[in-house]
C-alpha cells in the first residue's frame, strides 16, 4: 500500500492524538509496528538473515 503524502500527515496526526503529542511513545509505537510488518528487516540489505528461516535439524 502506498501512502500520498496526505495520508502520511493524516496518519501522523491519529498517531499524536493517540499518543497525546509524545514523540519518543511514537516513535516506540511506529518502529515496533514496522518490525511486525517486516518493513525493518527490508530496510536493511546488508542485515543477517533473519534466524527464524534458518531449518532446524531434529
Amino acid at each position: 500500500m502506498r501512502f500520498r503524502p496526505g495520508d502520511q500527515h493524516s496518519h501522523a496526526d491519529a498517531l499524536t492524538e493517540l499518543f497525546g503529542g509524545r514523540a519518543d511513545v511514537i516513535h516506540t509505537y511506529t518502529r515496533a509496528q514496522a518490525i511486525a510488518d517486516g518493513a525493518w528487516w527490508r530496510s536493511r540489505p546488508n542485515w543477517p538473515a533473519r534466524r527464524a528461516s534458518r531449518s532446524r535439524s531434529a
